[in-house]
């Protein structure tokens, strides 16, 4: 028979464990001790909900009882606000109620501490881990450019709402950079769309490699892309980024011995200064990169008139 147990060479996960009791964290790393995961905790629900907003974990362990906070209570919380990590819910007696009512409520599994054995425990966050990574992925797939694996449109808006968020639980900012590839029709009808699809695809490429794993590059339209900079330093930190890509996407790439450039017009916005909404931060950047399109074909009528 084919064994069912999780593989005995796991990868490092991040646990973010809820417990408001300090002995659960001394307790977790001695029953995980030979599994070697990095472990934060947090003592309080408020805070365990800026964790997860603020930082990427693995899964997370839930105690039931939290303090003036009931550990469902707070589960169906973290669900409804779109939190999608992993959820093993844990309490101090076996209850079948709570733990089918856990279930309803969104959590992947459940656990009584009278249980707690790392060989368990390693397999139900090993197997809590992969069931959520292939529920994702169909998700992913929706929320993901087809040509270019740039986020979407409606991938972008979601970003921009949990920007949001964290810039107004910590007082920061973020930024929209809007790129509109200058002469792209002329690409795809004097080199072919397989050039054009190559210009596009590279783009992507190349402000990935200019930007934070924190930002996201998403395409929102044929040749229109956004950038958005999560924890910017103001308008100065938003126009220091976008020329670093305008730079890079100027060197641009090689494709069967020739190099394109790739020229783009950017506009820029700033939240909370040039709007509040999406909406009104891409109007403001769209505004922005029609006025420098707009001055660069007054330079180049300027220049062929002389």
């Amino acid at each position: 028979m084919p064994r069912t147990d999780a593989p005995h060479t796991q990868p490092k996960y991040r646990i973010l464990l809820v417990d408001d009791d300090s002995d659960s964290i001394v307790i977790m790393q001695h029953v995980l001790d030979e599994v070697r995961y990095d472990i934060e905790w947090c003592a309080n629900a408020e805070t365990a909900r800026s964790t997860l907003a603020d930082e990427d974990f693995d899964i997370c362990l839930l105690d039931y009882r939290l303090g003036a906070v009931n550990g469902l209570e707070f589960l169906t919380e973290l669900r409804n606000e779109g939190c999608d990590t992993p959820i093993i819910l844990y309490t101090g007696q076996k209850d079948i109620e709570v733990e089918h009512e856990a279930a309803r409520r969104g959590a992947d599994d459940y656990l009584a501490k009278d249980d707690l054995a790392a060989p368990l425990l390693e397999r139900m966050m090993f197997f809590a881990i992969e069931r959520r990574k292939a529920h994702a992925e169909p998700i992913r797939m929706a929320l993901t450019d087809g040509l270019t694996g740039a986020a979407n449109r409606t991938a972008m808006l979601e970003f921009i709402t949990s920007a949001r968020r964290r810039a107004q639980r910590h007082g920061r900012q973020f930024a929209l950079v809007l790129l509109d590839l200058d002469g792209f029709k002329a690409i795809n009808d004097e080199r072919g769309h397989a050039i054009g699809d190559a210009v596009l695809v590279n783009l992507v490429r190349i402000a990935k490699q200019g930007t934070r794993e924190s930002d996201l590059v998403a395409r929102i339209g044929g040749d229109e892309f956004v950038i958005v900079l999560d924890d910017i330093a103001g308008k100065d930190g938003a126009l220091k980024s976008a020329e670093n890509i305008r730079h890079r996407l100027l060197q641009g790439f090689e494709l069967d011995g020739e190099r394109f450039a790739i020229h783009a017009s950017i506009g820029i916005s700033v939240w909370p200064e040039d709007g509040d909404t999406s909406d009104e931060l891409l109007a403001v950047a769209d505004a922005s990169m029609y006025r420098e399109k707009r001055s660069a074909r007054h330079a180049d009528a300027g220049t062929a008139g002389t």
